[in-house]
């Protein structure tokens, strides 16, 4: 491939690309080997001088895509958002239910998910022994402290040490890649007044950073949906120094505050850039103008 060409290879593709490496090499002839694992968000649309088209690839080499095969593609990737979304609504529900993998104490949930594209596949991405045996050191469940772990028929689970039958926060780790932390008991009541919910930002980012990692180690690919709830929660008041900012917190109107989900293009993502909206749209059913320190 002529030199000149080497940039026009990279640009040409239309539709975002995730996960992708790049290797110039150089010898007698100039070269790009370009390695990309799976698009979840295909068809790309390769443009090249005064052409556009879709391909695709068998074991017979490549060929271009007709009318049909592109509508099918592109309702094949709309499918994905949906069924990630589905998966979040089960779990949502499993919980409310009580149908957790480990029984659960207290009032109020706090509920994080990530989940990978690939995971939509219905294929097992990751093997439970071996997560507990790269990634345990990063599945440590919110509520800090020591922890146990044991496989389980979704994958592997981690979680706070059980007392009376009970425990604060798990880790769910399944085959399919998805990562769900659950932490309870996250409402404080209080009988003289509002009850108050009590969430610590810092440490909700200090823990998306350990899934990460988590998630790295396992080698999951990007890119991946990011997702946080807070379930039974209705009445409650943030804790916040009310004097301080001059806001008189109102008690939340909703049962399960479900934000909207972020999505993860790669593991060099900023979780604080990435949760900031969440984080204020969550003070704001609250009353105040957006997330403020405790």
């Amino acid at each position: 491939l002529p030199k000149d060409n080497l940039l026009d290879l990279v640009s040409n593709f239309r539709g975002r690309l995730t996960n992708s490496r790049l290797q110039a090499i150089s010898s007698r002839y100039d070269g790009l080997i370009v390695h990309m694992e799976k698009s979840w968000l295909a068809p790309h649309l390769v443009c090249f001088k005064n052409t556009s088209r879709f391909y695709g690839r068998t074991s017979a080499g490549k060929y271009q895509l007709d009318v049909n095969q592109i509508r099918d593609g592109f309702l094949r990737t709309s499918e994905v958002p949906r069924r990630l979304e589905d998966f979040r609504t089960g779990c949502i529900g499993a919980v409310l239910g009580g149908e957790t993998p480990i029984p659960l104490e207290g009032k109020g949930v706090l509920l994080l998910h990530l989940q990978p594209f690939s995971s939509v596949s219905g294929l097992p991405i990751v093997d439970p022994k071996e997560a507990k045996r790269a990634a345990l050191g990063h599945l440590q469940p919110l509520c800090g402290g020591g922890w146990n772990s044991r496989y389980n028929f979704d994958g592997l689970v981690t979680h706070s040490p059980i007392q009376a039958g009970a425990a604060l926060s798990y880790i769910q780790v399944f085959r399919s890649g998805a990562l769900e932390s659950v932490e309870s008991s996250i409402v404080l009541l209080n009988p003289s007044g509002a009850n108050l919910l009590r969430i610590s930002k810092q440490a909700v980012l200090d823990h998306l950073r350990n899934l990460l990692q988590a998630a790295e180690q396992l080698f999951i690919a990007p890119p991946l949906l990011l997702s946080l709830s807070l379930l039974d929660v209705r009445g409650a008041c943030f804790d916040a120094d009310t004097f301080r900012y001059n806001v008189a917190p109102q008690p939340i109107e909703r049962n399960h505050l479900v934000a909207p989900s972020v999505v993860i293009d790669n593991y060099g993502a900023d979780p604080d850039t990435l949760l900031q909206p969440t984080f204020d749209a969550l003070w704001q059913a609250s009353g105040f103008p957006g997330w403020i320190a405790p």
